[in-house]
C-alpha cells in the first residue's frame, strides 16, 4: 500500500524540548497538532497507524524570498536549497507529528529518502510504502 500526503505551508524544523521550573514542555505542541489535523482530514476513512517496516520519501519544498528577483526565482525553482533549515530537523518535525497517527511509532520506519529544493511556495509532500518481505 502507497500513501501519498501533502502539506501546505512552509516546513517547520523541530526544535528542542525547553525547560522552565523543573518542567518541560514542547514549543511546538500547537504546530504539530495542526499538521496532524491537516493530515487526519486528508486521510479520512485510510486513518490507521502502519505497524509494518515502512519506507518514507520526503519531499520539502522551500519558499523562496519574495525579496529576489522574478529572474533569480525563475532560475532556482526545482533546485537543491542550501540556505534554509537542516534536512534532519525538517524530517524530525514531520516524523513527530504523525507519531499514532499514521505510524505508531516512527521507529518503524527502515527506509528514508528525504529532498529540499526551492520552490514558489511551500509545501511538504510525504509519501509512504509499506515494506514487504518475503
Amino acid at each position: 500500500m502507497t500513501l501519498i500526503i501533502e502539506i501546505p505551508g512552509e516546513p517547520i524544523a523541530l526544535q528542542r524540548a525547553r525547560a522552565s521550573r523543573n518542567r518541560f514542555y514542547d514549543p511546538q505542541f500547537k504546530a504539530k497538532e495542526n499538521v496532524a489535523w491537516y493530515v487526519k482530514k486528508q486521510l479520512g476513512d485510510l486513518f490507521a497507524a502502519f505497524q509494518s517496516p515502512l519506507f518514507v520519501k520526503l519531499e520539502f519544498y522551500m519558499p523562496m524570498p519574495l525579496s529576489w528577483s522574478k529572474k533569480k526565482r525563475e532560475k532556482l525553482i526545482d533546485q537543491p536549497c542550501m540556505k534554509h533549515t537542516d534536512i534532519d530537523n525538517l524530517s524530525k518535525f514531520i516524523f513527530d507529528a504523525l507519531n499514532k497517527i499514521v505510524w505508531y511509532d516512527d521507529s518503524i520506519i527502515c527506509r528514508l529518502e528525504a529532498t529540499k529544493t526551492y520552490a514558489l511556495e511551500g509545501k511538504t509532500i510525504i509519501t509512504i510504502k509499506e515494506i514487504v518481505y518475503g
